[in-house]
């Protein structure tokens, strides 16, 4: 059991072993600091006697002596600089990480905005260490030189309290958030829960935090996104899901079995353009199908603003196809029913299995749901997936311009009728009904654009009556100082 506490007169003869000790303090003052225990009590009787500004812990893992931690904050500047030292005995088993957040943890509670660190170049084990814990090497300050420190010998890494990560999972009211390569459990500010549910974090959100090393940081804002993919709730209240955001392109998978169907895939198409992404079309298990090349086709028709691949995880079929897409930074969504093979496909291109996979029913070609909940991984080659529950049913609503997206073409051959409200059923000079009637438009293409335009009109008719009563009520509420 690793236990961290202030230390006290007890302690000096343990501080100074610390200090006499050349392997410990070789990357620090060669040849180690020899001091006397009065020298000892008197530095130890600065620290203790500065207040909350200035610290200095011991560190014991159970119950031995191994090291010491400590942070001073510049009133000045609220900037914080850490030190740790170790006996060679504690390396490795993540006694340095506890005893750090815990110091940094201190000094944040006590007014610093910062810390910082200056290790020697040549100590890359600590480098490292403050990497991981989310420091950034930047140009040494004004301030930590006058203090004596010289940027030719140390290298100068900084950590701020507020700091900037990525949404990786949401569970009720709970997130947790990555940063480089940690993820760290976060909450809600309280002003959130005023805001309209388009506001609230979704999974691949950027949000400012304040770091929290030894509990829940807290998610302070939303920073703007380039796109955010939302449907209505499945219940069909009309009360919009917000799934995900910041994604470049939406990843349609969908297995060329019993669960292939076109309809569902120009609803995603149409999501997705509405919501900012570029929808690409992956049909899975395209060893198991006679005819590919027709499946390629007739989801090509949906739209010239959808890209198709077929391919097999299993076998690598087209897999070189993709790559195109896996581009450092790059965020990709996955969208598709349980059992499309979306984990499949991201293993095989990973190289190894990071998704559960389960198999279909064999009597239904349905799938068995492996995902249940949205995250965000990030592949090694700095390639962002975001995973979603699989979706058998996805509806309409605030999408009308992905439909119009979608089916540009129709939108077009409208605008060519005679008159400007054609119905486009009896009326003479109807483009629509002589694209039909001359094979350029297939009937079923048009009766499905005109079937996800009704379907998103009712849905946000019953949005906006949704919305208006719970503006009305919320605002009964506080006429009358209900909660």
């Amino acid at each position: 059991m690793i236990t961290i506490k202030e230390s006290t007169y007890d302690d000096i003869r343990n501080i100074q072993s610390l200090w006499a000790d050349e392997e410990v303090m070789k990357y620090i003052w060669p040849g180690g600091l020899h001091e006397t225990e009065d020298a000892v009590r008197e530095w130890l009787d600065r620290h203790n006697n500065a207040g909350p500004v200035q610290k200095h812990y011991s560190i014991f893992e159970d119950g031995k002596y191994c090291g010491e931690t400590q942070y001073g904050i510049d009133e000045a500047t609220r900037s914080a600089a850490l030190d740790i030292k170790l006996f060679k005995s504690a390396w490795g088993r993540g006694i340095a990480t506890r005893a750090l957040e815990y110091s940094m943890e201190e000094a944040f509670k006590n007014g610093a905005e910062t810390v910082w660190v200056d290790p020697r170049p040549a100590n890359t084990r600590a480098i490292a260490l403050y990497h991981r814990l989310g420091f950034v090497q930047k140009e040494m300050p004004e301030h930590v030189i006058a203090l004596g420190e010289d940027p030719t010998i140390f290298t100068y890494m900084e950590l701020g309290k507020e700091r900037v990560g990525r949404i990786c999972e949401v569970q009720k009211n709970s997130y947790t958030i990555k940063i480089k390569e940690r993820e760290l459990p976060a909450k809600l500010k309280k002003s959130f829960y005023e805001e309209e549910a388009d506001k609230l974090p979704v999974v691949g959100d950027y949000v400012t935090f304040e770091l929290n090393l030894l509990g829940d940081s807290m998610i302070k804002s939303v920073c703007e996104r380039k796109s955010l993919l939302q449907r209505p709730d499945q219940a069909k209240t009309g009360v919009m899901q917000y799934m995900v955001a910041n994604v470049d392109y939406a990843f349609i998978v969908t297995s060329l079995n019993d669960d292939y169907s076109y309809n569902r895939i120009a609803r995603y198409a149409s999501v997705a353009i509405q919501g900012g992404a570029v929808p690409v079309a992956i049909l899975t298990k395209s060893d198991l199908c006679s005819n590919v090349g027709r499946y390629i086709r007739e989801v090509e028709s949906i739209s010239d603003k959808i890209r198709v691949h077929a391919i097999s995880a299993i076998y690598g079929i087209g897999l070189d196809e993709l790559q195109e897409y896996f581009t450092p930074g790059t965020t990709i969504c996955l969208m598709g029913s349980s059992g499309a093979g979306k984990s499949t496909l991201i293993n095989s291109i990973a190289g190894e299995e990071i998704m559960k996979t389960s198999g279909i029913r064999e009597d239904d070609s349905k799938g068995r749901h492996t995902t249940t909940y949205r995250q965000l991984i990030e592949l090694k080659n700095g390639v962002y997936i975001i995973d979603t529950p699989g979706m058998r049913e996805i509806g309409m609503a605030e999408t009308q311009e992905g439909i119009d997206e979608v089916f540009s073409d129709i939108m077009e051959l409208e605008r060519c009728c005679r008159f400007s409200n054609c119905r486009h059923d009896t009326e003479p000079g109807c483009a629509i009904k002589a694209a039909i009637e001359s094979g350029e438009l297939s009937e079923e293409r048009y009766i499905l654009y005109k079937s996800l335009g009704a379907e998103n009109t009712r849905n946000y008719a019953l949005k906006k009556e949704i919305s208006k009563w719970s503006k009305a009520r919320k605002k009964f509420n506080d006429m009358n100082d209900l909660y």
